[in-house]
């Protein structure tokens, strides 16, 4: 995949607010198993798994199985994709003010 290719995947798979969460979550709390990441949201298993599943193709988690559980981390690789793409883009910007000069689009 090429590097802009991983990155729309990479922003595909964090634009759900329910996959969005579970990055977040594992940021935080480090390596969990599925069960883990499943308990706060009021999605059912399949639906957890489908989210998993996405997030993995992106390339933003990894599974492995430890003894019978499957548990699920971050790659920093994928981390790394966003905050190079960022650095880029944040050295070529101009100056700019503090604050927007018109309102930024809210989507409901």
């Amino acid at each position: 995949m090429s590097g802009t290719n991983e990155l729309l995947a990479v922003f595909a798979a964090l634009s759900d607010e329910t996959r969005f969460a579970i990055v977040n979550r594992l940021l935080d709390d480090g390596e969990l198993p599925v069960g883990a990441i499943a308990a706060p949201f009021s999605v059912t298993p399949p639906a957890i798994s489908r989210h998993l599943r996405v997030l993995e193709t992106a390339g933003l988690v990894e599974r492995r199985i430890d003894r019978q559980r499957r548990m699920i981390r971050v790659r920093p690789e994928a981390l790394d994709i966003i905050g190079d793409w960022l650095g880029q883009r944040i050295t070529i910007l101009p100056d700019r003010p503090s604050a927007p000069t018109r309102p930024l689009a809210m989507h409901a």
